[in-house]
């Protein structure tokens, strides 16, 4: 006992890789490979989402965009009820980058999105004047819910909490997918 650690055949073996998409900029991606924080190449080796999983982003709309091909627009709205998804002339950009990190095809073209088989919608967080009130902003985190939403990507927030936007928050925790098991 003692004598042998392990024992094998000593066959030759092709070393597996993670997959590197040829997106264009995925090179300068580097929070994709992150140990501390996130580790894509290692997720998209298990999944890289599928079609029966919304997400959808809240912020300041998504612009429909060829490396976004899972953007479902006809789901899109304004937190208001009224409008597309579509970003408001203010928006700089901001929402439709950030459906880019989340779900940009891997196609040769622009960035490597983590989930890129996930169906995606946008929930506009301002109104074409760059406005909404704290209702409205909650009404969105309920749209998003009724709208099936299985995540709700959210990169904005207020200076304190507001019941009416919390309200939203605990609708969509409430009614969405998980149905009241998240907490916050």
């Amino acid at each position: 006992m003692g004598i042998v650690q392990w024992s094998h055949p000593n066959f030759i073996t092709n070393i597996e890789y993670h997959e590197t998409p040829d997106d264009s900029y995925y090179s300068e991606q580097y929070y994709m490979h992150q140990s501390n924080n996130i580790d894509v190449p290692e997720a998209w080796d298990i999944t890289k989402g599928n079609s029966s999983i919304k997400v959808c982003v809240f912020d300041m709309g998504v612009d429909a965009h060829p490396d976004l091909s899972t953007l479902n627009e006809n789901l899109g709205v304004g937190a208001d009820g009224n409008g597309t998804g579509l970003p408001a002339k203010s928006s700089k950009g901001h929402g439709t980058a950030c459906a880019g990190i989340i779900a940009a095809s891997h196609n040769t073209m622009g960035i490597a999105g983590v989930a890129p088989n996930v169906e995606l919608f946008a929930i506009r967080n301002t109104d074409y004047d760059g406005l909404l009130s704290y209702s409205d902003l909650g009404d969105g985190f309920n749209l998003a819910a009724d709208r099936g939403a299985d995540v709700i990507n959210c990169s904005w927030s207020t200076s304190s909490p507001v019941p009416a936007i919390m309200d939203g928050v605990d609708y969509a925790i409430q009614n969405g997918r998980s149905s009241g098991s998240i907490s916050l």
